[in-house]
């Protein structure tokens, strides 16, 4: 079985969005299905998402058997 969860039972940390400037904003992440939903309020169009793409992160998303998610961006 699949899926992803947060190891601490949190809210997901290390997440940060970015419209098309490329000007990143903390965001909120959660977990629908198999899926992430991040937003701001502080980014109205976002196009540009990281996750835990800072060397002092220490994310709390993992895979459902405890497997921590490595470290992505797009775009910028």
């Amino acid at each position: 079985g699949g899926g992803l969860q947060s190891s601490d039972g949190k809210e997901l940390n290390w997440f940060a969005i970015a419209d098309e400037r490329g000007e990143f904003a903390e965001a909120v992440a959660e977990i629908a299905g198999n899926k992430i939903i991040v937003y701001s309020d502080k980014v109205t169009k976002p196009k540009y998402v990281r996750f835990a793409w800072n060397e002092a992160a220490m994310p709390n998303l993992v895979t459902k058997q405890g497997l921590p998610c490595i470290p992505f961006r797009t775009g910028k």
